[in-house]
């Protein structure tokens, strides 16, 4: 008996050739999904940036209003100390009136036109 060319071929190992498809699928995939996934890591670091600095921005002009409140008051007491009740009552009403300019303490619903 001979053997035939095709005996003496060795077939390949269906696991060996399953692996490399796998590699080669999971190299292609990395080639398209790598650039993807550092795009949003960039958009992420520059997110938190713009936040941080949002924050420091609205802590900042929190501390200046309640510097200009703090003044304020104290403008009140001391108006009020001296014994002059008529202007710290003016400061307090002016005040009322300046907060109510904003909306505050209006109706949450408004009135029918007509």
């Amino acid at each position: 008996m001979t053997e035939s060319s095709s005996d003496n071929q060795v077939m390949p190992d269906p696991a060996d050739t399953a692996s490399t498809e796998a590699h080669i699928v999971k190299e292609v995939v990395e080639a398209f999904i790598g650039p993807l996934a550092d795009a949003e890591k960039v958009k992420a670091t520059e997110e938190t940036k713009r936040y941080i600095a949002w924050v420091a921005l609205v802590r900042e002009s929190l501390r200046w209003v309640y510097l200009f409140a703090f003044a304020i008051f104290g403008l009140i007491l001391l108006a009020y100390l001296k014994g002059d009740k008529e202007f710290s009552e003016k400061i307090i009403y002016a005040l009322l009136g300046f907060v109510g300019g904003f909306g505050f303490g209006s109706r949450s619903q408004k009135k029918p036109a007509g």
